[in-house]
């Protein structure tokens, strides 16, 4: 609640946070209001002559002030490092099991890296983690050009991270 007293001023900030929307496929209109009511500090001051004057009346109706927001699916495009590359896994099941040092030095010879350009086109924020299952892993996401406003450049082992990339921007991923 904001009093506002006679002759003054008030500025009043709204904002909006959405809830996570994970079923958004197109835009979602949220729609509020707020009211503002105006009241005198006593009705005995009202009574008296001269003591106060309001030319609008007494008795009004509240304030409404109209409320709406649009909530846009985020949109975060991933494109290969070339554009005619695809990427294909071939892979014998012995070949991804740890733990005898064959099977290490074959998993390191036929270890492959690919890069992959994740490019925000939306106007607002995202943030993403990126994750993998065995036997994947995220290297790390690096900066390069026009990655400026990215979070993040390294990716821990073993932490989840949470990166942030902000509009009109692309980051790398190894």
């Amino acid at each position: 609640m904001e009093d506002v007293p006679a002759g003054g001023s008030s500025t009043i900030h709204v904002s909006f946070t959405p809830l996570t929307l994970s079923e958004l496929t197109s835009n979602a209109a949220c729609v509020s209001f707020a009211l503002g009511f105006m009241s005198l500090d006593s009705k005995v001051s009202s009574c008296i002559p001269g003591k106060v004057q309001r030319a609008q009346g007494q008795d009004l109706e509240p304030l409404r002030l109209d409320l709406q927001a649009s909530v846009r699916p985020a949109v975060l495009s991933v494109q290969m490092e070339e554009e005619e590359e695809c990427l294909e896994f071939c892979a014998v099941a012995s070949d991804l099991i740890q733990g005898e040092p064959h099977n290490e030095m074959v998993q390191r010879k036929c270890s492959i890296t690919r890069t992959f350009q994740l490019k925000n086109s939306t106007e607002m924020p995202l943030s993403f983690r990126l994750s993998t299952q065995p036997p994947f892993s995220v290297l790390q996401p690096r900066g390069g050009v026009g990655t400026a406003g990215c979070s993040s450049h390294s990716l821990p082992s073993g932490e989840n991270q949470l990166l942030l990339l902000q509009p009109r921007h692309n980051k790398q991923v190894g």
